[in-house]
């Protein structure tokens, strides 16, 4: 290939995300909220675990948290709208309230947000456990509607809530 021309070879070279369809969900916010870039969205408080995402997968752990609560579980709900910009020291002060954290995205564990909250934990010199749920490296998904897709690759509601409950029961 001669410098200055693109190549139009087509090339994988990682999975990254999940494209999912364009269904509708569940609104989060009130008319009131407006997204402001870096911004940490508390939207529930808890004690027992926190439960970190972005996009699309914040209301599967919504929806967690709410199964947990039966469980005797008490989830703190954090959304993280921009991973750049992110007002880091806002999701520090968040997470050093929780014994442990689990972090949920439809792409890979690795860049996204489930790097960002380990960052932000090593730098801010917390010892909280963290579990990272995603698409491991190596690793392609299957094709499917969003509710089996997310069942196959382990961040839809029921599996955060098994791995919540195995990490606060200490197994």
């Amino acid at each position: 290939m001669s410098a200055g021309r693109l190549s139009t070879t087509p090339s994988i070279t990682s999975a990254r995300s999940i494209r999912l369809d364009d269904k509708d969900l569940p609104q989060l916010h009130d008319e009131s909220y407006r997204f402001a870039p870096g911004n940490i969205d508390l939207l529930r408080e808890g004690k027992d675990i926190a439960l970190v995402a972005i996009g699309s997968t914040v209301h599967e752990i919504v929806q967690a948290a709410e199964l947990l609560v039966e469980k005797g579980i008490s989830a703190g709900v954090i959304g993280v709208p921009s991973i750049r910009p992110c007002d880091t020291q806002q999701l520090r002060n968040l997470l050093n309230h929780y014994p442990a954290v689990i972090s949920v995205e439809e792409h890979n564990v690795n860049g996204g947000v489930g790097s960002l909250v380990a960052e932000v934990l090593a730098e801010g010199g917390c010892a909280i456990p963290l579990l990272r749920l995603g698409i491991p490296d190596g690793q392609y998904t299957i094709a499917g509607d969003r509710a089996s897709t997310r069942a196959h690759c382990g961040i839809d509601a029921a599996s955060v809530v098994n791995s919540a409950v195995r990490i606060c029961s200490g197994a």
